[in-house]
């Protein structure tokens, strides 16, 4: 078909050139034939390679990858990081030191909040059925099952193949040569991956660089930290406040006015100027949870409306590995809001920590995780090497 007949919304939509479509669809043709891949084989043959970004201040990055790869006759797994250098000629400093993930995750053996570092372990692995899972050298309870698809990416487009990925677009996508194409061979592999059992983590959801009292925003483990604190809103009482105690969480007293810029609730998510409140009813194991959204419009005025939900919503008090949580489903009505913002699961938690309150992710056992790396396979990856402008 002739670029001219491509239908001008799609092509104004992809925001790309007329060359630059017939290459996506050209890559987007060989996607549509993958097929099911022999996972455990890609970690002997190629390793997991995983494209990434570092920053590097002043809203710059650059290139990164992470290498996972399982050596069958010393039945070791080896981990490799490695990051663009580009005042050193175009070179990828190595280094095996395993990175912090920006999250602490709950050990169940120990009770601890520990940091969770992107280091694992080839515990299972069949070569015939392509079974793989890896344990986190850490916390061996968080375990990662994955299954994959592989796609035949030869001849196809570097650039393009960068594009698909937002993330990559001002680190690696800076960097790629336009007409530069995949080797006769080059793979593509989109991974699935499950875990095992349930999992806690607190993570980094603020920024709390040069903010103030950030002391008390801050969650530290030895010299890691993480920026995670809960605001909880109270107009008769200081406006929003940085909340230390899990009894101030709750109120006594629900809104049961129409006048609901006196609601009192904890801040649970953001998008710019309008928030997700949750008011949290008093109860000893369990009680109602009221949503409100709080607006902030261009003079800076405020409107709080209550969020109907579908059906009653309620907090359960927990245990889990001795450390007293608090648990939450957020209702369908507020997923959007949140997942697109600070909160990455429906499933959430309040865990009293190192001085204040604290908003957690719980990913119940045997579910899929949210993300979906891809890999490339060692012909594939040194196209992307050789396809890079230094």
């Amino acid at each position: 078909m002739e670029m001219a007949n491509y239908p001008v919304e799609i092509r104004a939509k992809m925001d790309i050139s007329a060359d630059d479509l017939i290459m996506a669809i050209s890559l987007h043709k060989a996607e549509l034939k993958s097929v099911e891949a022999n996972t455990s084989r890609h970690f002997i043959d190629d390793g997991m390679l995983t494209l990434g970004s570092a920053n590097l201040g002043d809203g710059k990055q650059t290139p990164t990858m992470s290498n996972i790869r399982y050596h069958v006759n010393s039945k070791t797994t080896v981990l490799a990081n490695y990051t663009y250098q580009k005042e050193n000629s175009g070179h990828f400093s190595g280094s095996n030191d395993p990175k912090f993930e920006n999250k602490f995750a709950l050990d169940i053996q120990s009770g601890d909040f520990t940091p969770l570092y992107h280091d694992w372990d080839v515990t299972t692995i069949d070569p015939e059925s392509g079974k793989i899972e890896l344990a986190n050298r850490i916390i061996r309870d968080i375990v990662r099952i994955p299954t994959s698809t592989v796609t035949d990416i030869s001849k196809t487009s570097v650039k393009m193949f960068i594009k698909q990925f937002p993330k990559l677009t001002a680190s690696w996508g800076a960097l790629v040569e336009h007409d530069a194409i995949f080797a006769e061979g080059s793979k593509l592999y989109n991974f699935n991956i499950r875990n095992n059992k349930a999992e806690y983590t607190i993570a980094d959801i603020h920024n709390c660089e040069n903010a103030e009292d950030a002391s008390a925003k801050y969650t530290h483990i030895g010299d890691l930290e993480v920026c995670n604190h809960i605001y909880l809103h109270d107009e008769d009482n200081g406006g929003k406040t940085l909340v230390t105690n899990m009894n101030d969480a709750f109120v006594s007293q629900p809104l049961t006015t129409l006048d609901h810029d006196n609601a009192v609730g904890l801040i649970l998510g953001w998008d710019g100027g309008r928030y997700l409140l949750a008011e949290f009813q008093e109860g000893e194991t369990s009680g109602i949870v009221a949503f409100f959204i709080e607006d902030t419009n261009s003079e800076g005025e405020s409107r709080i409306q209550r969020l109907p939900t579908s059906a009653p919503i309620k907090w359960t008090k927990d245990n889990v590995a001795g450390v007293d949580i608090i648990r939450l489903t957020l209702p369908e009505e507020a997923n959007d809001f949140a997942r697109n913002h600070s909160i990455k699961n429906k499933e959430v938690f309040i865990a009293e920590f190192d001085g204040g309150l604290r908003l957690g992710n719980v990913l119940l056992a045997d579910t899929r995780l949210p993300f979906h790396p891809m890999s490339l396979n060692t012909v594939g990856r040194y196209s992307l090497l050789d396809a890079l402008d230094n």
